[in-house]
């Protein structure tokens, strides 16, 4: 298999459904919301390496306040599972920023306790992680190809900003030269894939300076005009 996609999550540990819904639910679908900003970032960095395993594709790191001995460790199948420490109280008192090393160091820790048990190959990993810490964690991306007007003196691009609480999706036009002459937010959403992908459809001109990003219903989600 390939592996290709990571992820974190906050398993409930009780057995309580009503404090499951009222007090662990909205906690645990916030992290999970906030952590695609770093996994996803990770999974663009590592699709490159088409990384080969015996029998997983996915790997996910469970995040629990304290390790008992009865929990185990490390859960071997297709989503590979690995339960790491992970101050869960500290991480909702900080900042996005602080809230995107929190997440990528507990990734990496878990990534590389798997290459441990695995005996897998690490330089992938490490060349990936190098990678993110140079661009500071920065999530920001070009979506789908960019496509030209009808005269081929305007060029226009999705480019979206992947955050903590939010991504932003901006349209974007360049001239012939490559310099932007004008940007535009058009979307704000939910920073989760599940949410954010039905606005991320086709880029079109309307007009030889009029450019529109419809959705996947093709419905248009967002218009910029260049001054070509």
């Amino acid at each position: 298999m390939i592996l290709k996609e990571f992820d974190l999550d906050l398993p409930y540990i009780k057995e309580d459904a009503e404090d499951y819904e009222q007090s662990w639910k909205p906690k645990r679908l916030q992290f999970r919301n906030e952590c695609r900003c770093i996994a996803s970032m990770m999974e663009r960095y590592f699709k490159n390496y088409r990384y080969k395993t015996s029998f997983s594709w996915k790997l996910m790191i469970e995040c629990y306040s304290d390790i008992n001995k009865s929990r185990k460790k490390f859960v071997k199948s297709e989503v590979y599972e690995v339960s790491m420490e992970f101050d869960i109280s500290r991480y909702f008192n900080l900042a996005s920023e602080e809230k995107k090393w929190m997440i990528f160091n507990v990734l990496k820790e878990g990534a590389f306790e798997v290459l441990k048990e695995e005996e897998w190959n690490s330089e992938p990993f490490i060349e990936v992680f190098s990678k993110m810490e140079n661009d500071n964690l920065l999530n920001m991306y070009q979506y789908g190809k960019a496509v030209y007007n009808p005269k081929r003196n305007l060029k226009a691009m999705v480019i979206c900003e992947h955050g903590i609480s939010e991504i932003k999706i901006y349209l974007c036009i360049t001239d012939k030269s490559g310099k932007e002459i004008a940007r535009k937010l058009v979307i704000k959403e939910v920073p989760n894939e599940w949410k954010f992908h039905i606005h991320l459809g086709k880029l079109q001109w309307i007009s030889e300076k009029e450019v529109a990003l419809k959705n996947k219903n093709g419905i248009i989600v967002g218009t910029l005009q260049g001054t070509q």
